[in-house]
């Protein structure tokens, strides 16, 4: 399974570019395809790890599963879902999660498994959940906020993510802010605006309640006794960070999205920068787990997972992704063996190895499309073969399915390419004539992940016109959720696509 790799203009997104996409498709109807997920995920591994049910107490507990070996993040299990509408959808309690799926809320083990009978359900399509201290909270999509044990509801604001902080319930907005309900749900929620705050996650560090505030960085902030929140101490960042995670009782990670993971630390208010590691991926969502001996962070970056060493926060280090397709990895959260990532249809349990040692091939684009022009009876397209991993990444029987395509990689024939450590091999695909025809480039590899890739490739393929029947496709909102051109049959859209971090 080759993972649909980071968009080209990454770099260039550091020094301030922008890619904007805009795409008009009229006579959307109810023919409308769904989103196909077959097959998007990695074939299961097999792991077998020791865990406790609570190991150190305080919430879900984590214990270093036993190495598998050269697998740095190895998948363990995965069940099926009705598709989100939030990234919030998905939230940790002691055993594993709970995740929504269209109206229900239900219980998932560490391993990835759907447990007995929905915990809440609701009329509505969900956005997200939250366990509190006891009992359980969701919101709708027309912004009902719900209590699991009563099946007491409220009026408020449609949320990105839910969470618990003392005694009070907390809905994430994005540019509107943060409102705060009490747990007893007694009267509707409180909005509060976060002047300059795209709010975008919440974590506890601490007693301290910090935000992921989007172009305003990392900032404390401070519930009263009346709910509303006010604005504290403040991390400026380059770009917006979009998600944030304790580290102990004073530390937190934060990513900057398209740039870096920030470790920092909380000290009398204020915030100190520990280290940081260049990253390029969206940076929907982090967990970080830790124990005695280990801390490591995971990062949900839209079509994979990144898995990053914590154990020296002054130099935190890269060890390795996890391919998710068209499934996605929108959010993760830490369960007793790993992590639980949350996709488009799908949960799916990781178990980390952070002394595990590999290779890793990432194509770039994972679609490879070649415009042949008339006047050369000829195309070509250039391909990158990316090894972020830890060992040499070595390729051998590049082949493609049409006579009329050649590649050249630079080595020698009947020698294999061999691609070093953080390094990137480029090799062109040619075709000739002008004729459209669909093939795939297919070549073996020593990457865990990736034993035979195989590259779809489509010279000169239609271009879609006004009438057209849209493809179906799943994006990601200004407010975190989730927009799925199934909610949108029979509507004339305008797609703006553009990176808003």
């Amino acid at each position: 399974m080759i993972t649909r790799p980071a968009l080209p203009t990454q770099r260039r997104r550091r020094r301030g570019w922008l890619l904007a996409l805009p795409l008009s498709v009229a006579g959307c109807t109810d023919e409308v395809a769904a989103e196909s997920t077959a097959d998007a995920l990695p074939t299961p591994d097999t792991v077998e790890a020791e865990t406790s049910p609570d190991p150190d107490g305080g919430g879900p507990g984590f214990v270093l599963p036993d190495p598998h070996p050269g697998d740095p993040l190895t998948v363990t299990g995965s069940s099926p879902l009705a598709a989100p509408l939030a990234l919030g959808s998905m939230t940790a309690v002691s055993g594993g999660g709970l995740v929504v799926t269209g109206t229900e809320v239900r219980r998932v083990s560490s391993d990835g498994v759907l447990l007995g009978e929905p915990v809440l359900t609701s009329p509505d399509a969900l956005l997200a959940v939250e366990q509190g201290d006891d009992d359980v909270y969701a919101v709708s999509r027309n912004g009902t906020w719900r209590r699991a044990s009563d099946g007491k509801e409220v009026a408020g604001p449609r949320v990105i993510s839910l969470h618990a902080v003392g005694d009070d319930v907390v809905g994430l907005l994005g540019a509107a802010g943060i409102a705060v309900a009490s747990g007893t749900l007694d009267d509707g929620p409180l909005t509060s605006a976060i002047d300059g705050s795209v709010v975008r996650d919440l974590t506890m560090v601490g007693n301290d309640v910090v935000i992921a505030g989007g172009p305003a960085g990392v900032q404390r902030v401070v519930i009263g006794a009346d709910r509303r929140v006010t604005a504290a101490t403040r991390y400026p960042t380059s770009l917006p960070v979009t998600a944030v995670a304790a580290l102990g009782a004073d530390r937190l990670v934060a990513v900057e999205a398209g740039a870096s993971i920030q470790v920092l630390a909380l000290e009398q208010g204020g915030f100190t920068k520990l280290g940081s590691l260049e990253h390029e991926g969206p940076g929907l969502d982090v967990a970080v787990l830790s124990d005695a001996d280990s801390a490591l962070a995971v990062i949900a970056d839209t079509d994979r997972v990144t898995l990053v060493d914590l154990r020296d926060p002054a130099a935190p280090r890269w060890v390795a992704t996890e391919p998710f397709g068209t499934n996605g990895a929108l959010g993760v959260i830490p369960a007793e063996m790993g992590v639980l990532v949350r996709g488009i249809s799908n949960v799916t349990s990781l178990a980390p190895d952070l002394d595990a040692i590999a290779p890793v091939a990432l194509v770039e684009p994972a679609l490879i499309q070649i415009e042949a022009l008339a006047e050369l009876d000829a195309g070509a397209s250039g391909v990158l073969l990316r090894n972020p991993g830890a060992l040499p990444l070595e390729v051998t029987g590049l082949s493609l399915s049409d006579p009329r395509l050649t590649v050249n990689t630079g080595a020698d024939a009947g020698e294999a390419l061999v691609v070093d450590p953080g390094d990137v091999a480029f090799f062109e695909i040619r075709v000739a004539g002008t004729a459209p025809l669909d093939a795939t480039l297919t070549f073996q590899t020593n990457a865990i992940d990736a034993p035979t890739v195989t590259v779809p490739i489509e010279v000169n393929p239609p271009r879609l016109a006004a009438g057209d029947l849209a493809p179906p496709f799943t994006l990601v909102g200004t407010e975190g959720e989730l927009i799925t051109i199934g909610e949108l049959m029979g509507s004339v859209i305008h797609a703006k696509l553009f990176n808003a971090y």
